[in-house]
C-alpha cells in the first residue's frame, strides 16, 4: 500500500503534541526518519551545444521506486523501474531516453527496466530495455526487448562498474567528486556527471555534444 509520508508525519506530530512523547511515538518517528530516499531531477532539458538549441524537455514524477518522465516535445513517457533505492544510490542518474546510446545505462545501478510509450496510450510500447545484476548490484546484461539483442558486461572496477562489453568494447571511469560515483565515463562517447551523479554532458567528439540542465528542483524516490 502506498503511503503519503508528509500527511502521516504531520498527523504523528500532532498526536505526539497532544498525548506526550512516549516510546511508541518515538519509534514510529524513527522509522519515518530512516525511510530510504534519493533525490532525482524534476525537470530535465537537453541542450544541443552545437546548434545552441534546447531539443527536449522532460517533466518527471515518482511513484514508489518508479521514475516517470514525460517528453513534452514528442508526448512520450519514459519509465524507469528500480530494484531499490539502496541499489540506485550506488550509481549515477542518466537521461530518461535512450538517445546517445543510453539504453545501455552502464553506471546506473538497480535499474530493472527502461520503457517508453505514448502518453495517451501506455499499451503501445516504443522502447523496452531490461537489466540484470549479480548479488553485488553489478550490471550483468542489458536486453533490448523490442529491437532484440542482449549486451553482456564483465570485469568490474573497484566500485562495481563494468569495464568490458560483449563484442570487444571497453569502458573507463574517472572519479573527481566522489571515490565511488563516476564523474566521467569513457566509451564510444564521453559522459560527464555532476557532484550529484546526474548526467551533465555527453560528447562523441564530433556531431554530438549535448548538455543537460535541471531547472525544476528535485523529487524524492523512496522505498
Amino acid at each position: 500500500m502506498k503511503i503519503n509520508a508528509l500527511p502521516l508525519f504531520l498527523a504523528l506530530s500532532i498526536l505526539i503534541n497532544c498525548q506526550g512523547g512516549g516510546d511508541s511515538n518515538s519509534s514510529v518517528l524513527a522509522i519515518l526518519a530512516a525511510r530510504k530516499c534519493i533525490s532525482v531531477p524534476r525537470i530535465i532539458i537537453y541542450h544541443d551545444e552545437i546548434s545552441g538549441y534546447d531539443t527536449d524537455e522532460f517533466h518527471c514524477s515518482v511513484s514508489g521506486t518508479k521514475y516517470n518522465c514525460l517528453n513534452i516535445d514528442d508526448d512520450r513517457v519514459w519509465s524507469r523501474t528500480y530494484e531499490s533505492v539502496s541499489a540506485v544510490s550506488l550509481g549515477v542518474i542518466d537521461p530518461p531516453s535512450v538517445a546517445f546510446g543510453f539504453g545501455v545505462q552502464v553506471a546506473q545501478r538497480g535499474l530493472l527496466e527502461l520503457k517508453s510509450h505514448p502518453s495517451a496510450n501506455p499499451s503501445i510500447v516504443n522502447d523496452d530495455y531490461t537489466f540484470t545484476y549479480d548479488s553485488f548490484h553489478q550490471l550483468l546484461s542489458s536486453t533490448d526487448v523490442v529491437g532484440g539483442g542482449t549486451i553482456t558486461f564483465s570485469n568490474y572496477d573497484i566500485n562495481g562498474f563494468p569495464l568490458d562489453i560483449s563484442g570487444g568494447g571497453s569502458i573507463a571511469y574517472q572519479y573527481n567528486y566522489s571515490p565511488t560515483l563516476p564523474s566521467a565515463i569513457f566509451s564510444d562517447s564521453v559522459m560527464f556527471y555532476d557532484a550529484n551523479g546526474w548526467i551533465n554532458e555527453v560528447s562523441d567528439g564530433g556531431s554530438t555534444d549535448v548538455s543537460f540542465h535541471y531547472p525544476g528542483g528535485t523529487l524524492q524516490l523512496c522505498e
